[in-house]
């Protein structure tokens, strides 16, 4: 189905971005050693920070959508979530 689909590309996005994350911080992290210029680490530091909102933006997105999954068509999802089992 289309939203199983869109799901799937939203962690594949998730997952790419946090992948980005680690390699722009250690990039921040040894700009020195890396003897990057001031202009590419500045430019990597606000890219970084980019990244950290759509971060925050997927989990906001993420829990309003378990809260409409479990009025509409999934009662108990969350329920199964804290307690770790399936609950009908």
């Amino acid at each position: 189905s289309l939203h199983k689909k869109l799901v799937i590309l939203g962690y594949i996005g998730l997952y790419g971005t946090l992948f980005f994350m680690a390699l722009s911080g250690l990039t921040l992290v040894f700009h020195e050693s890396l003897a990057l210029s001031k202009e590419f680490t500045n430019t990597i530091k606000e890219i970084h920070e980019l990244m950290f909102n759509l971060v925050l933006l997927f989990v906001v997105l993420h829990v309003v959508g378990v809260v409409v999954a479990e009025i509409r068509d999934e009662p108990g999802i969350i329920s199964s979530m804290v307690h770790g089992r399936n609950i009908p």
